[in-house]
């Protein structure tokens, strides 16, 4: 008989070096993962996470909230040397709202270094989602969202009008609105507080590498002549380098305006993106934020004070792996796909939740998963 890769067991050893941060100490997220301060080892933990994200794509939510039932931890972070999407931004790809508010309600990660689910709700026009998350207010990525925004303007509308700072985290699409040639955004943008008197650092076309550049730059770079004039108009100084570009491509109106400007000691421009990695991701809600911790710490007291009272009944009881109560409390049986298994079990339902989604995705292995 093939032996269950869930083992409950004080021999917590890492075999997988991986798992193991750069001083040498176990990776913070599995420190702290209820199963593992339950006896259950590295690898297995690891096991039960892959395999919760293989459920979200199923769009089931009864075998998502078994797993989480059962131990796994909606936002847990991998080691470094496992790269997998966040569990909201699977839900959100897929299309799946009740299984996204789940993941919510069980404080799943929204926003990550290189991945951030905002983004993807724009990207894939999740309109619940996206107002959820928005409420939510920790991000890093607005800027990319309200730029990824622009075709579609009732996605950026909400994001706004739930308190997304054009004037914060607009620079970005207005720069996106000006070598797109979007004189309309470009017009709003500035008039809602984006800046147009920034920089941004691209490869020259008549020699010298990547240099940083103005918003009149760009407009003349990407053929939009009536951007680049609306900008003028509109203050931005201009430099020596646009009028150079502007004559290189023989924008003859372009030139003649340019040239009526001096180009001695024109105040440096503040380069774009420095100035967003500056901005404080949580803006005016710090206070709304830090509460919020609060209320978590509350409810990790609450958790640990239930986990103490599971660990003495697991001791009290035969030596089973300890389990946790799907919210009905019940050994009620309940049907995924064509698999049946009870609602209230052991974390092999970890392992039966796995061989059921093997089933719907031929030649995936355990360790595939």
């Amino acid at each position: 008989m093939e032996e269950s890769p869930i083992t409950n067991t004080q021999d917590n050893t890492d075999e997988e070096d991986g798992a193991r941060d750069w001083d040498g100490t176990l990776h913070w997220d599995l420190q702290q993962h209820p199963l593992y301060k339950e006896g259950y080892r590295v690898r297995d933990i690891l096991f039960v996470q892959r395999a919760f994200l293989a459920s979200i794509s199923t769009g089931l939510k009864n075998l998502v909230n078994c797993f989480l039932d059962c131990g796994a931890v909606a936002g847990f972070i991998f080691p470094d040397n496992e790269k997998h999407p966040l569990p909201v931004s699977l839900a959100i790809r897929h299309g799946y709202d009740e299984i996204f508010d789940l993941l919510i309600k069980h404080k799943a990660r929204t926003c990550g270094g290189d991945e951030c689910p905002i983004v993807e709700a724009v990207k894939y026009h999740r309109f619940h989602e996206l107002r959820v998350l928005v409420r939510l207010g920790v991000c890093g990525h607005w800027d990319d969202a309200l730029s990824l925004a622009l075709d579609t303007r009732p996605l950026f509308d909400l994001m706004v009008e739930n308190g997304v700072e054009i004037k914060k985290y607009g620079h970005v699409a207005l720069y996106g609105a000006i070598t797109e040639g979007k004189k309309d955004w470009v017009e709003f943008l500035i008039s809602e507080g984006a800046d147009p008197n920034l920089c941004l650092s691209t490869e020259s076309v008549i020699g010298g590498g990547e240099k940083k550049y103005s918003s009149i730059y760009h407009a003349i770079l990407n053929g939009h002549l009536d951007v680049c004039k609306f900008l003028i108009e509109h203050g931005v100084l201009p430099e020596e380098d646009d009028l150079q570009l502007a004559r290189e491509k023989e924008y003859d109106e372009i030139v003649g305006i340019l040239s009526g400007f001096s180009y001695v000691d024109v105040p440096e421009k503040e380069d774009l993106i420095t100035r967003n990695d500056d901005e404080d991701p949580f803006g005016e809600n710090t206070l709304e934020q830090l509460q919020t911790c609060k209320d978590d710490l509350a409810a990790c007291k609450i958790n640990e004070e239930k986990l103490a009272e599971c660990q003495s009944n697991a001791a009290a009881s035969p030596p089973v792996p300890p389990y946790k109560d799907c919210p009905a409390g019940k050994d009620q049986i309940i049907a995924i796909g064509n698999r049946p298994f009870k609602q209230k079990s052991d974390m092999s339902m970890a392992k039966a939740a796995a061989d059921f989604y093997r089933t719907i995705r031929p030649g995936l292995t355990k360790s595939a998963l």
